[in-house]
């Protein structure tokens, strides 16, 4: 299964730190995640999200990078759900 940090280009010496929100009985479910460096410095701020129809398929998913002054960076529409 791919991972956050591999769809986000996340190094391997950063923490990524993720927390799932789940929304309208599951069929709306988002993520929060927050990038820190080797030394512990917060350096990005993720948002990533995944709309999904009752049968549990997904119809939007995607994912944005911003740095600490809340300008967007990057940004995908593939997650490992």
């Amino acid at each position: 299964m791919v991972k956050f940090e591999e769809i986000f280009g996340v190094p391997a010496e950063h923490r990524l730190k993720t927390e799932f929100h789940s929304h309208g009985g599951g069929q709306y479910e988002s993520w929060t995640h927050e990038e820190f460096d080797s030394n512990g410095h917060l350096i990005a701020r993720y948002e990533s999200w995944a709309h999904t129809t009752y049968l549990g398929k997904p119809t939007t998913e995607g994912w944005r990078k911003f740095d600490l002054a809340g300008r967007l960076l990057d940004q995908g529409e593939t997650l490992p759900i």
